[in-house]
């Protein structure tokens, strides 16, 4: 069944599977959702699969949500046909366009669309067919694109962006990402930005000063550690290695493929000449 074509129909909320969500339910989200429902009614149906003898929602977990707090028995829906890579990506798309998301989190949702865009659209590794095709399921009728791409149109994102959250969400310590979300400030881009920019250990030293001493920044907290307003000069050669593990996180395969290619002759090169 294509989406497009697909007609809404009314589905008993019990007949419905949530299943295992990437994200929780945001509460302050739903609240809202009801106000909005009483006012003028639900202005998009949900989006199911056929599963079993019932559905299994791919988008609108807040939406039933909002029906049950209102003591709503059914719920308008559209069943369409998916694959679980797609429904999978389909709801991590609705979390990254209804909800106002941290940038560490938008990483982390983009993190696991990239792994399901993968399984499901094997030539995105490869950094995209040309060629257009039907793809799996009825979502995506377009051609295989890689990954930035393909989010960058879906969410209206500069592939600059994707990259970045991608960098965050694979630089930040979960511990340090713990603390950060106590102090609230995991919500602030360019304070966890300048956190991803340290090691591990220290992103956690930089994250329980902050803590501990009640600061509202990375800077007051590099100051109450003695690092002043940067940190610990490195040697180039540090340097280039951190800027190529993050180059490595973001690149795309065919990308990386490249560069090895290059590496591989450097070294040669380098063997000769000191040969």
């Amino acid at each position: 069944m294509n989406e497009s074509n697909s007609t809404s129909q009314l589905i008993a909320i019990d007949d419905i599977t949530i299943g295992e969500r990437l994200t929780p339910i945001s509460q302050p989200y739903v609240e809202r959702l009801v106000a909005s429902i009483e006012q003028i009614g639900l202005l998009q149906p949900i989006v199911l699969r056929e599963y079993g003898s019932g559905y299994l929602l791919i988008a609108g977990a807040h939406r039933i949500a909002a029906y049950r707090a209102l003591s709503r028995n059914t719920i308008e829906a559209r069943v369409i046909e998916a694959s679980e890579a797609i429904a999978a990506i389909a709801e991590i798309d609705e979390n990254l366009i209804r909800r106002g998301l941290s940038a560490f989190d938008e990483g982390v949702s983009l993190r696991e669309r990239k792994a399901f865009y993968e399984a499901a659209f094997p030539d995105a590794r490869h950094g995209g067919d040309r060629r257009k095709k039907k793809q799996e399921g009825t979502l995506f009728p377009l051609e295989t694109k890689r990954f930035t791409s393909a989010v960058a149109d879906k969410v209206g994102w500069s592939e600059r962006t994707i990259k970045k959250r991608l960098q965050l969400a694979n630089s930040l310590d979960p511990e340090a990402v713990h603390i950060a979300r106590e102090t609230g400030l995991i919500a602030n881009e360019s304070q966890m930005l300048k956190l991803a920019g340290y090691t591990p250990t220290e992103q956690v030293k930089l994250m329980k000063a902050v803590r501990d001493k009640s600061r509202s920044s990375i800077g007051q907290a590099e100051h109450d550690l003695g690092w002043k307003v940067a940190k610990p000069a490195q040697s180039y050669a540090d340097k280039l290695a951190a800027a190529f593990g993050s180059l490595l996180i973001t690149a795309e395969l065919v990308q990386l493929e490249a560069m090895k290619r290059q590496l591989d002759a450097a070294i040669i090169q380098k063997k000769r000449g000191n040969s």
